[in-house]
């Protein structure tokens, strides 16, 4: 799945290796909540990538929602509650035989 993330990324100009990747994701919380919103992913690749065209944004947005769709219903496979709250997530309950912290 890192794999994934990181040919994403790449297709939009930003290149983020593995051991680099919490620091990114960390430098685009922009309100140091723990938390990665839908906005901070956008504003966080927009600035990254420099000047971003409306859809160029548009379609971040859209991948972001698709992906997002395709984790839930992973995670709802696994037996995982989310807890969402606007566009924050967060686990709240597993029956996985595994810890997703």
């Amino acid at each position: 799945e890192h794999g994934k993330v990181q040919a994403y990324l790449r297709s939009m100009g930003i290149y983020v290796q593995e051991d680099t990747a919490h620091a990114f994701f960390r430098s685009i919380d922009f309100d140091n909540d723990g938390w990665m919103t839908l906005e901070d992913f956008v504003q966080g690749c927009t600035q990254v990538m420099g000047n971003a065209r409306q859809a160029d944004i548009a379609w971040v947005k859209y991948q972001t929602t698709m992906i997002s769709e395709s984790l839930d219903a992973m995670l709802t496979s696994w037996g995982v509650t989310v807890f969402r709250n606007g566009s924050k997530s967060r686990i709240i309950e597993s029956s996985a035989p595994y810890d997703l912290s």
